[in-house]
């Protein structure tokens, strides 16, 4: 590929960003924030998508406060909600073949989810590219079977001849470091970088109410993966843990991300609301889709604690948005959550059973003082994954990629 000599000593670069789809999840937060910080450090920086769904995406998608050019739109997301993988990587190869137009190239690319399409990027871009892995596709996909099976095949051999071109490699974590290396032990061992969170724009909100509803608050995506029902089987678990009138008091709130074109999301909100009625709990328990930045934002501030449920997440961004705003955490035991949470300092780790999280939220519930010491030190344990120090972290990456 060509490069630019004298590109690693400019004061401003000239970015590159290749993302399949704008919408509403944890990928596109890190795409956006990456390219808010880099922006914020003086580079330009382009971000390259197939589409923006401005019905489900976050503000800065939308509001103009960041270049973000759609290309390749016309081709379809899945076919018959299927092959949805093959289609995701043509898009995104389009999207990556577009950039060979753009007038006065680019000094570095970055991409993210898709590592097919590294090598046509390379060419396309005459380019370095950085890959940032959130999660290795080949073990997000079920045990591989029949038809099954030689379907995936050429697409898992892809990803590994995509990543084997990529300049640099970087994943969001320690554990999907090691995921990493047990699904491709011939490529090196990529570095961590983990995501950041604009931190201060949490700081100002408030303590928890005392008096009124105590809310415990699920922010994620309506995901079947991330074991949603403990959640509301927590509440049910509090009921004999809990003084009959502090119980009633408690509402959990379940909002996220929620995509109508995959109908696996929709059987899960219909799960969810019937065992929230087979437990007596339907009065207590609410359900809010796609919420805004700042609906978001009112909901941490308005809730007591954050129950993190998904097993094995890779990285996990909202329990450092709600160490940013001062609240305490209960999550899963396993994966990221392990890297940014102390245990016992600023949240509990648990088991993924309602038992163990039920237990881990008690003394919050019983003691709004606890909650508020716990959530304090939080906020300080956030400034270790912020967006300025996830920029700064990048850059270097970047600037040693340009002047190895």
């Amino acid at each position: 590929m060509s490069r630019r000599p004298s590109a690693s000593l400019q004061s401003s670069l000239r970015i590159a960003i290749a993302h399949p789809t704008m919408g509403l999840g944890g990928a596109e937060r890190w795409v956006l924030d990456v390219a808010a910080a880099l922006r914020d450090r003086g580079h330009r920086v382009t971000v390259f998508t197939a589409r923006v769904d401005r019905e489900r995406c976050f503000e800065e998608a939308r509001d103009g406060s960041i270049d973000i050019r759609e290309r390749a739109g016309f081709l379809p997301a899945n076919i018959l909600g299927r092959l949805r993988a093959p289609c995701n990587v043509l898009r995104t190869m389009a999207v990556g073949w577009s950039l060979g137009g753009e007038p006065g190239g680019f000094d570095v690319a970055i991409a993210d989810l898709v590592a097919h399409s590294i090598p046509l990027l390379c060419r396309r871009a005459a380019c370095p590219v950085l890959f940032y892995c959130h999660f290795p596709d080949v073990l997000l996909t079920p045990p591989k079977r029949g038809l099954y099976r030689l379907y995936r095949r050429p697409l898992d051999r892809l990803e590994e001849r995509g990543l084997a071109a990529a300049d640099r490699v970087l994943v969001n974590s320690r554990f999907t470091g090691d995921r990493f290396a047990e699904a491709f032990p011939r490529l090196p061992r990529p570095g961590v970088l983990y995501p950041g969170v604009a931190v201060e724009e949490f700081a100002d909100v408030p303590p928890p109410a005392e008096d009124g509803p105590i809310r415990l608050l699920v922010l994620g995506r309506f995901d079947p993966s991330k074991n949603l029902e403990v959640a509301i089987e927590t509440l049910g678990e509090l009921r004999s843990r809990l003084p009959k009138d502090l119980f009633d008091r408690l509402e959990l709130q379940l909002a996220g991300g929620f995509d109508e074109s995959r109908p696996e999301m929709g059987t899960l909100l219909e799960r969810l609301r019937a065992l929230a009625v087979r437990l007596g709990l339907a009065a207590q328990v609410s359900f809010l889709t796609n919420p805004s930045d700042a609906v978001r934002k009112a909901l941490l501030a308005g809730c007591r604690c954050l129950l993190y449920t998904p097993p094995r997440e890779h990285f996990g961004l909202v329990p450092v948005e709600a160490m940013a705003a001062g609240r305490p955490v209960a999550a899963v035991r396993e994966g990221g959550p392990c890297e940014t949470i102390l245990d016992g300092v600023t949240g509990r780790l648990c088991a993924p059973d309602a038992a163990s999280f039920a237990a881990a939220v008690e003394p919050w519930l019983q003691d709004p003082e606890l909650a508020w010491t716990v959530g304090a030190a939080g906020r300080r344990r956030s400034q270790s994954f912020s967006r300025a120090g996830m920029g700064e972290a990048l850059e270097a990456e970047l600037r040693s990629i340009l002047d190895p």
